[in-house]
């Protein structure tokens, strides 16, 4: 697995770690309960993915009970080269358009990333000044 998709996975654990501490959601299954000193402890998602959780449970305190997932790894696509329009294209918003971007401009080489586009993607993957980027939402 590429250093990019860790990077996510890492991100989305890190979400799902802080934003649910604290709450009562009837989560995953979990290994904690037969947990004894020195073995992991693990939440199993829909998927059939298990997520070991045995540093922020020791460190932090974070009872597996409270934690909740998403969709698991690789549920949402990526948007990967898309191909850009110009002002007067069909598809190009209008002047008055409140439409709202995320903008990127590498060595002149401008782009505008639909926000409504991102929310059902997340990521966009594109090569923006003869630079790879990923833009995220």
């Amino acid at each position: 697995m590429n250093t990019f998709y860790r990077l996510i996975l890492v991100g989305m654990l890190s979400t799902i770690m802080f934003c649910c501490h604290g709450k009562n959601t009837g989560g995953p299954d979990t290994g904690e309960e037969n947990n004894n000193a020195g073995e992991k402890i693990y939440i199993t998602d829909k998927t059939g993915k298990k997520w070991d959780l045995t540093h922020a449970v020791e460190k932090y305190g974070f009872d597996t009970r409270n934690f909740q997932y998403g969709l698991g790894p690789f549920a949402i696509t990526p948007i990967n080269n898309p191909v850009m329009i110009s002002p007067g294209e069909p598809g190009y918003p209008a002047d008055n358009s409140t439409d709202a971007v995320i903008g990127l401009n590498i060595d002149g080489d401008a782009r505008a990333y639909l926000i409504r586009t991102l929310s059902r993607h997340e990521v966009v993957n594109d090569r923006v000044g003869g630079k790879d980027v990923a833009v995220v939402y």
